[in-house]
């Protein structure tokens, strides 16, 4: 067995520890990203699909053909992306 010094160890063990960290820090920006977009899609309804009615409620229209919710929100990027 090879004999290894403390300080190699401490170096690869904050190396592995280092490799966590970016790992977390990519999920954490794609969760992000994903947030973004949904809060983006969100406030693009909230500007410009809010309708009232005689009594004074506040509601989104928005039509949208589709068979998955995946495909509303490619409805309303398509929206987005034509204002």
């Amino acid at each position: 067995m090879r004999n290894v010094s403390p300080e190699y160890l401490q170096k690869e063990k904050e190396a592995l520890y280092v490799q966590s960290l970016e790992r977390d820090i990519n999920r954490l920006r794609a969760e992000c990203d994903a947030l973004r977009a949904d809060a983006e899609r969100y406030r693009f309804l909230r500007d410009n699909r809010v309708d009232e009615n005689d009594e004074g409620e506040k509601y989104i229209t928005f039509y949208c053909d589709f068979e998955h919710y995946d495909d509303v929100d490619a409805a309303i990027d398509a929206a987005r992306s034509t204002k």
